[in-house]
This record gives structure tokens, C-alpha cells and sequence, in this order.
């Protein structure tokens, strides 16, 4: 299976650094698949009682050109720090819009207990589902 069959979930947030980072965190590197990294794409392998998928996670940062030849993601996770609002959210949004799918999953991560009401309004005008990541 080449990993462009794979479902493609889009991190984005400021750097390439922050985005890996978010990527290294919910992969745990511990359920990573070794057999993609040869072509670069860290994979992240799920796997339940009932069903196993392997996802391939896109980081997305600010200062990086975006790649014309990327499929089209399933999934949208914006990553926010404690001092990042609702505009920077918008600006990430609008970057990765052109590379979702119609229906794809969208969430806003938050370096924070919870989204305050700037965020809260911004995230529910544009369905996208706010996860305070210290809650």
C-alpha cells in the first residue's frame, strides 16, 4: 500500500518544530510503523479490538510553503499555544482549507485548560471542535 492511500491527517501549527512535536505526541513513537519512514511519512498505526487503520500525520506550519501534490486530508488538528487566539486559528484554517475533504474532522488543540470566548465563538462558527489539552 503506498502511504498516498493512507488517510492523511494536516497538523498545523507555527513551526515545523511545534508541529513534529504534536505529531511525536500523539504517535508516542511507540506505535509508530517503521516500514513508512524510509519515504519520510510518520505513520501513526491504531489498532482496537475490533479494527486497525494506520494514518499518516502532515505537519502543516506557518512558515513553509504548501505542497501543491498533497492528497486531500481527512482531518484538520490546529495547534494553539497559551498566547495564540482566534486569528492565528483562521490563518491556519484558511491555509489548510484548499487541502480538506468535505466532511473532514477538525480540532483545535490547546496548550491551555480551555478555550476562552473568542475561541469558543470562532471554533463553533467554523465547526471546528476545541480539545484543551490540560483539562
Amino acid at each position: 500500500m503506498s502511504s498516498y492511500d493512507l488517510p492523511i491527517i494536516l497538523v498545523s501549527a507555527t513551526d515545523n518544530i511545534t508541529a513534529t512535536k504534536v505529531i511525536s505526541e500523539l504517535i508516542d513513537n511507540d506505535v509508530e510503523d517503521n516500514k513508512y519512514k524510509e519515504a519520510g511519512w510518520r505513520v501513526w498505526r491504531l489498532e482496537n479490538k475490533y479494527y486497525e487503520v494506520c494514518v499518516r500525520l502532515q505537519a502543516l506550519p506557518d512558515d513553509e510553503a504548501l505542497t501543491p501534490t498533497l492528497p486531500r486530508a481527512d482531518a484538520h488538528l490546529i495547534y494553539l499555544t497559551e498566547t495564540e487566539g482566534a486569528d492565528v486559528a483562521e490563518e491556519r484554517r484558511a491555509r489548510a482549507g484548499p487541502l480538506l475533504r468535505r466532511g473532514a474532522v477538525r480540532l483545535v488543540l490547546l496548550d491551555a485548560l480551555a478555550p476562552t470566548g473568542a475561541l469558543t465563538s470562532w471554533a463553533t462558527s467554523v465547526r471546528y471542535e476545541p480539545v484543551g489539552l490540560w483539562g
